[in-house]
């Protein structure tokens, strides 16, 4: 049997080697933590590896498919196509150049299949050559039949030269006229359509802004849907003559001029006396702006000097004082004697 001492000893030693141990597992476990932690910080500070690429154009490892030339696998089992960098989708995408997936459901060069070009404004629509907008194929070329005037309403459904294609129907590019059995007409003035169409006026009237009227006479205009008297003009006799101008109607029917006199503005205005002699109205048209002018009444042919528009004389005569002085004479004008010509290297009475 060991002295108390002894034992106290002993126990004391045993506690200690405990304590030892207790912290020795905890220096292990702090440290396996800590080469843990560090493992994984490592883990994620290094780049990741590339994936595993193939050779172009040849088989994938495990027989998935065919490599493509970027060296992706292209998985022809699911129906995958190799075309350059690319892998083509099955069914959506083709690869028409050798090098690019093109859309063969949005594509216009590849509409549904290689080379397949979309022309004539028409777009490419799930596959399919089409109209855009709801236009309409008309041989080849999209429209809008709605206002074409080549197909209007239908393909081949063409509008005359004087209409126009509207809501598919052709009517008139005037809009103020109608659109008669096929014609466009002056609803205005036809008197087979005289506001609307079909609606013929009687007979002896004409059709004047769109209702059917009698005519005017013959010294009348219409102004609108009323007939007016022209300016200046009356009916005489029911012939129309101009009263202002007209030496037989001079401002009235049947006021004669007097002495062969001239009507001006509906006023009568007779020849002057000079030097005498009585001088008539010669209303022929000499030539000049003036239609009339006054002669003397032995004169040959009329004339008129040139500050009244010009002479009717020949090129070797002169008009004198109404009437020609022929050559080798020369004019005394206002002369008191028959002639007012007298022969060259006299002088003219006074």
């Amino acid at each position: 049997m060991l002295p108390r001492r002894a034992v106290t000893n002993h126990g004391k030693e045993r506690a200690m080697v405990r304590r030892r141990s207790i912290g020795l597992i905890a220096i292990v476990f702090i440290t396996m933590c800590a080469l843990i932690g560090a493992s994984a910080a490592d883990a994620k500070s290094r780049t990741p590896r590339p994936p595993r690429q193939c050779r172009p154009g040849k088989p994938c490892r495990h027989g998935t498919g065919i490599c493509n030339d970027a060296g992706r696998c292209c998985n022809t089992a699911e129906g995958d196509v190799p075309c350059g960098g690319s892998c083509c989708e099955p069914g959506i995408q083709a690869c028409c150049d050798g090098s690019t997936c093109a859309n063969l459901l949005e594509d216009n060069n590849n509409c549904g299949g290689c080379g397949n070009v979309c022309g004539g404004g028409k777009t490419c629509q799930n596959g399919v050559c089409a109209c855009p907008n709801g236009g309409t194929d008309c041989g080849g070329t999209c429209t809008n039949v709605f206002f074409d005037d080549a197909n209007c309403g239908a393909c081949g459904t063409k509008c005359d030269a004087d209409e126009k294609c509207f809501l598919g129907s052709c009517g008139c590019k005037d809009p103020t006229k109608l659109y008669c059995d096929h014609k466009c007409v002056d609803g205005f003035a036809d008197p087979n359509n005289c506001g609307q169409c079909g609606n013929v006026c009687p007979a002896g009237q004409e059709c004047a802004g769109g209702s059917c009227q009698p005519p005017c006479g013959p010294c009348e205009e219409r102004v609108g849907q009323t007939c007016v008297p022209k300016q200046g003009e009356g009916n005489c006799n029911g012939a129309c003559v101009d009263l202002k101008n007209d030496p037989n109607n001079c401002g009235a029917c049947g006021n004669v001029c007097p002495n062969s006199g001239s009507c001006q503005d509906g006023q009568c205005t007779p020849c002057p006396n000079w030097t005498g002699l009585d001088y008539t109205w010669c209303p022929a048209d000499l030539g000049g702006d003036i239609i009339g002018v006054c002669c003397r009444p032995e004169t040959p042919q009329c004339c008129f000097t040139a500050d009244h528009g010009g002479s009717c004389c020949g090129a070797d005569e002169t008009c004198c004082d109404g009437y020609c002085c022929g050559g080798g004479t020369h004019c005394c004008p206002n002369s008191r004697h028959t002639y007012a010509c007298i022969p060259d290297g006299q002088q003219c009475p006074e």
